[in-house]
């Protein structure tokens, strides 16, 4: 392949460049839980949106309860706390895993 106007060829396809450089954050998208794994499960973040008045916010527990029924819990802890603790480096007392969540609500 050749150059097109001094630039060089991509050595992979864009698609494959942006799973491996962007997160996907959503408020409300039933869809795109459907297809979390054509994205990556690791790279979706959800959020609420709160204070705007455009999040789910009060009803945030009711909306993620909705939009990921009958995801595994694991994944759905990833999605909703886990990826963004990781991602942004959060510190926090609570749970950082699904494993630790779990562990906590049987003591």
């Amino acid at each position: 392949m050749t150059e097109l106007a001094g630039l060089q060829p991509l050595p992979r396809k864009p698609s494959a460049i942006i799973l491996d450089h962007n997160w996907w954050g959503f408020i409300y998208n039933p869809c795109g839980v459907q297809i979390r794994h054509l994205i990556g499960v690791d790279k979706i973040l959800w959020s609420s949106d709160f204070p705007h008045h455009h999040g789910d916010w009060p009803r945030s527990v009711a909306i993620v309860e909705e939009q990921f029924a009958g995801v595994d819990e694991e994944e759905k802890f990833q999605i909703v706390r886990g990826n963004a603790l990781e991602r942004y480096g959060i510190e926090t007392d609570g749970p950082k895993t699904y494993q630790e969540e779990v562990a906590a609500t049987r003591r």
